[in-house]
């Protein structure tokens, strides 16, 4: 099965990156219980984008980081991959994309 692609929001340094809220459906349009599920989602320079299950019944999950997490990503464009693990077993990315982490410039005095 070939991965969906999703370009994520911009991740500015030093800021914090609010969560980003993904919801996983089965086949049928039904929300995918994620009871037992461990999401892990990081990019290619190695920033770990804390995916985590926040309603499991219902199919919720979600990313973020916080503003001491920003404060070290590398400046420019990078890949990133979301696996799932159940089981004892990691599946293949179910997601893939961009990511640009960006240096916010000070407003003018």
């Amino acid at each position: 099965m070939k991965p969906g692609r999703a370009d994520l929001p911009t991740i500015w340094r030093g800021c914090n990156y609010a969560a980003i809220v993904f919801q996983w459906k089965d086949q049928n349009n039904n929300p995918f219980d994620l009871t037992g599920w461990t999401p892990t989602a990081f990019t290619r320079n190695g920033v770990n984008l804390n995916a985590i299950v926040t309603q499991a019944v219902n199919g919720f999950s979600q990313i973020s980081l916080t503003q001491v997490q920003t404060a070290t990503v590398r400046l420019g464009a990078d890949d990133w991959n979301w696996f799932w693990e159940h089981g004892g077993v990691i599946y293949p990315p179910i997601l893939y994309g961009k990511v640009e982490a960006k240096e916010p410039f000070a407003p003018p005095q």
